[in-house]
């Protein structure tokens, strides 16, 4: 299995679910009879915000349910061409799943909630110059089952470690476990997906534990985290109708990146 699969395939699900529900959702508002629609979105705001640091590049969040998301597809097709609609979005959920040996519907679908944010953390997390820059990446996403949550991870990483070109590592940090794989390949570093589940209500994934450890402590302190960045409170009180996702960047940041990578 490929190491780095998953998190890149969770992580373009997210978009490309945002994707279709930006071309869909509001063309078919006034049609629809879902709850959902009927309201024009959901008035949450993201609630991964607290894992992520205060100083991250980007954030971005979906705000409901991809099943949800697939019912609206459903709803803008014609009747002639709903089942060619479902095919589409099936596809989609397979093809990006699938170097990952993992079902969408069977092992994601019955403990994926109502919420996933994907966020580049950090423009290089570990700070080391013999690497280069290493961009930090968290994905989080919230759980309607935390038992169903924690069995996938269990299976996921049971069958990572099958391979036998890494070895698993239980951590304990912050009071939360963490799981991630080590390389046993000789001279190989790289970077490697961690995960942890936050009580019942967060699974996180990164792209290395320092990702996941930093997560952890900017929930522990307010001060750390964007949920209480005044530009991040400014932003989110300007939106006033309901949504059904959620896009912040730091331009500073971002500027930043921009100017490294001219360098």
């Amino acid at each position: 299995m490929n190491r780095r699969s998953f998190f890149t395939a969770l992580a373009s699900l997210a978009v490309v679910l945002l994707v279709i529900a930006g071309t869909s959702f509001y063309g078919i508002l006034a049609q629809s009879p879902l709850k959902l629609l009927k309201q024009g979105g959901v008035m949450a705001n993201p609630q991964a915000a607290i894992f992520v640091p205060r100083q991250a590049p980007a954030m971005i969040s979906l705000l409901v349910n991809p099943l949800e998301l697939e019912g609206l597809r459903q709803l803008e097709a014609r009747q002639e061409e709903r089942s060619r609609s479902r095919s589409e979005i099936e596809r989609i959920k397979n093809s990006l799943l699938s170097n990952t040996n993992l079902n969408y519907r069977k092992d994601i679908r019955p403990w994926l909630g109502d919420e996933i944010t994907f966020a580049v953390t950090s423009l290089d997390y570990d700070r080391n110059p013999d690497n280069g820059s290493a961009p930090g990446y968290l994905l989080a996403a919230s759980i309607k089952d935390g038992e169903r949550a924690r069995e996938f991870l269990q299976l996921y990483f049971a069958q990572s470690a099958i391979a036998q070109t890494s070895d698993l590592v239980f951590e304990q940090y912050k009071g939360v476990n963490l799981i991630y794989r080590r390389s046993l390949i000789p001279g190989k570093n790289n970077p490697t997906l961690a995960s942890a589940v936050v009580g019942d209500e967060f699974i996180l994934f990164g792209n290395s534990p320092q990702v996941i450890k930093t997560a952890l402590n900017a929930v522990q302190v307010s001060d750390l985290n964007l949920e209480n960045a005044p530009a991040y409170q400014n932003a989110l009180q300007a939106i006033q109708e309901p949504k059904i996702g959620v896009g912040f960047v730091n331009l500073p940041a971002i500027a930043a990146w921009t100017k490294q990578q001219q360098v």
